[in-house]
């Protein structure tokens, strides 16, 4: 996979009608590159020659070619927030991500950039930042654990989790899936929280 031309992030551009296509045609090369090639064999030769643009064009909207699979597994992501940041407790967010990976598992395009994104640890990193921001304001106060100690504690359940949602999803299927991760919130995130809860 071949480096950025420099370590800066592209300065925002206008969204007008030709900036749109042009992104809209590199995502599209960029998936149908996903569907035949894992993400770190993806370069920016290949995907500005199906896109059939320069790269001077690409480097107008993206840095790496990585950045590109960043904003798909963003969006895709950004579906969970905006569905489970209402959420009043822990167990109703359990009861809405069930639903959402339900639909998720009916979705051709979604299940796949999801499992895309299993594989691939930045996003991940970013998915368990975010829900740890998320449960913090239920823990705090609520535990002798410092608020680091509670990051560090949540961060590492969630990525083990996580982790295991990339294994069983190059394994199995993804109602499989599903199934697995009750039993592991049932046998480990359950019982952590309560120790949690107990110190």
């Amino acid at each position: 996979m071949e480096e950025s031309r420099d370590s800066g992030k592209t300065a925002p551009r206008k969204t007008d009608r030709r900036t749109l296509y042009t992104k809209k045609v590199i995502r599209e090369a960029y998936l149908k590159l996903l569907h035949k090639e894992t993400w770190d064999k993806i370069s920016i030769t290949k995907l500005c020659k199906l896109a059939e643009i320069n790269r001077s064009t690409f480097y107008l909207h993206y840095s790496t070619s990585t950045d590109v699979l960043d904003e798909l597994l963003w969006e895709l992501y950004e579906e969970f927030i905006d569905e489970l940041e209402p959420t009043g407790s822990i167990e109703e967010r359990y009861q809405v991500s069930a639903l959402l990976f339900q639909k998720i598992s009916k979705d051709k395009h979604m299940s796949f950039l999801m499992r895309v994104g299993l594989s691939y640890p930045p996003y991940l990193e970013r998915i368990c930042e975010k829900m740890v921001e998320m449960d913090l304001k239920w823990f705090v106060g609520k535990t002798d654990l410092s608020k680091e100690e509670l990051r560090t504690t949540l961060f590492s359940l969630y990525y083990g989790y996580l982790s295991l949602e990339s294994y069983w999803a190059s394994h199995v299927s993804l109602k499989k899936i599903d199934a697995y991760g009750q039993l592991y919130e049932k046998y480990v995130m359950k019982p952590c929280y309560k120790s949690i809860f107990e110190d």
